[in-house]
């Protein structure tokens, strides 16, 4: 890479940029090397619990829209998705999953999915949380219509409610679905067959 460092120009590695402890550095107009070289802005970033530090490429040129602060946010909260997909993959067991099966038994595995996440929504939604949400965010309407005055539908109700993380914290998570499931035992949604 072809950079260049107090108006001299440089040629190094990645790993060889100067930077400081949480506290990002922007290198301008970088002559990245792949296949061919192409210009780029290098941004480093390293936090104490880092064990390397980042080294994020953007366009050069950009900074008016890619701040280097914007770029160290956007690349944080990507790494969280990353860190979630990982535990996920570990503490659910779903690591080397393999879903080499025919098309139509993928797409039966995906409607469950997708059904089992629909009745989840709807349990939160008129879980404790959903009807205490639904009381400060929800307009009812003056007359009513089709029977009711409420405007919000017990989906949308639970998707407010997962969207706020501090609302719906893990053990208000757990509360919901084992409240979930007992009210499905109890109504008898799923019978095992008789042998």
């Amino acid at each position: 890479m072809h950079y260049k460092e107090n108006g001299k120009a440089c040629y190094g590695s990645l790993g060889r940029l100067k930077h400081s402890l949480g506290k990002p550095r922007r290198y301008r107009n970088c002559l990245y090397q792949g296949k061919k070289e192409i210009k780029v802005d290098v941004i480093v970033y390293r936090e104490r619990s880092f064990k390397e530090p980042w080294f994020l490429l953007v366009p050069s040129g950009k900074e008016d829209i890619l701040s280097t602060e914007r770029v160290v946010e956007l690349y944080r909260r990507r790494m969280n998705i990353e860190v979630t997909f990982r535990d996920f993959k570990s503490h659910l067991g779903v690591r080397g999953l393999s879903l080499k099966v025919r098309k139509g038994q993928r797409l039966d595995r995906l409607l469950g999915v997708i059904v089992l996440t629909y009745i989840l929504l709807l349990a939160l939604g008129i879980s404790e949380i959903g009807i205490s949400l639904r009381k400060r965010i929800e307009i009812l309407r003056p007359k009513a219509r089709h029977g009711t005055r409420r405007t919000l539908s017990v989906l949308t109700v639970s998707l407010f409610a997962i969207s706020d993380t501090f609302l719906l914290t893990r053990d208000n998570l757990i509360n919901i679905l084992t409240e979930c499931f007992n009210w499905l035992e109890r109504e008898k949604v799923f019978l095992l067959p008789s042998f």
